[in-house]
């Protein structure tokens, strides 16, 4: 089933899919949206804003597979898009962006400010979304040493009723390849439940979780969320993996 990178004629119904896919997740929906049955209609909001600015960020990668038009098919007339990655590229030495591509991520930035001002997302609590970043210093470590350099799969969605078709391992799949291209690891937090599926992927070996470290410091932990695996793929020798807490 082909893949191909997101464009912006995209950008509103791969929201709308993800707002779908990820309804009973227990972070982005549950915990990040704890007013989506009463506003149901606000949350694609969220992820729209979200590949607006993946769109037009450095190493970052936006994948979808779709189906194909099928002008014998009433209900298949148009390309559907049917799932979503993200994947970013992590490099040891990021390096510069441009100058036309600051600008374009900063108009981004504030085009979703303003359209936040005006259409704000009422399914959200900020509060729970700013935890989400802050707890990744707990479990950051993973991606040190030779893994510094690697293809993370941040995130993955397929529009549910094309689930179970195949889209996800495709999406997957897209990012292994490449990551192995290139020697490097591949990495995904799984959300529990979800291991088999990407160990059948590739991801052979699971480093620990996100709530394992630090604690009621721990503020994934504090917050009361599952502490979800993180998964990983060596394609070249792993050396200098810093253990947490370790300078």
């Amino acid at each position: 089933m082909p893949t191909r990178p997101l464009t912006h004629p995209d950008l509103l119904p791969a929201s709308h899919l993800l707002a779908a896919a990820f309804h009973a997740d227990p972070m982005f929906g549950a915990f990040v949206h704890p007013h989506r049955d009463a506003h149901p209609q606000d949350v694609h909001l969220y992820w729209l804003r979200f590949l607006r600015e993946a769109l037009y960020t450095p190493n970052e990668h936006l994948v979808v597979t779709y189906l194909e038009p099928c002008q014998s098919d009433p209900e298949q007339r148009e390309e559907t898009v049917t799932g979503l990655a993200h994947w970013i590229r992590n490099t040891s030495a990021p390096p510069q962006p441009s100058w036309a591509s600051r600008a374009a991520l900063f108009a981004v930035q504030k085009y979703n400010a303003a359209e936040e001002y005006f259409y704000p997302n009422r399914a959200l609590c900020p509060q729970n979304d700013a935890l989400i970043s802050q707890g990744v210093p707990f479990f950051a470590h993973h991606w040190s040493g030779s893994r510094a350099d690697s293809w993370h799969l941040s995130l993955l969605g397929v529009d549910p009723p094309y689930g179970k078709r195949g889209f996800g391992r495709e999406l997957v799949s897209w990012g292994m390849e490449r990551a192995r291209g290139e020697g490097v690891s591949c990495s995904v937090i799984s959300v529990r439940g979800q291991e088999g599926f990407y160990g059948k992927c590739g991801f052979d070996c699971v480093l620990g979780g996100t709530g394992d470290e630090g604690g009621e410091a721990n503020v994934w932990r504090a917050a009361g969320l599952e502490s979800m695996p993180v998964m990983v793929k060596d394609w070249g020798e792993v050396v200098g993996v810093k253990k947490y807490g370790e300078e």
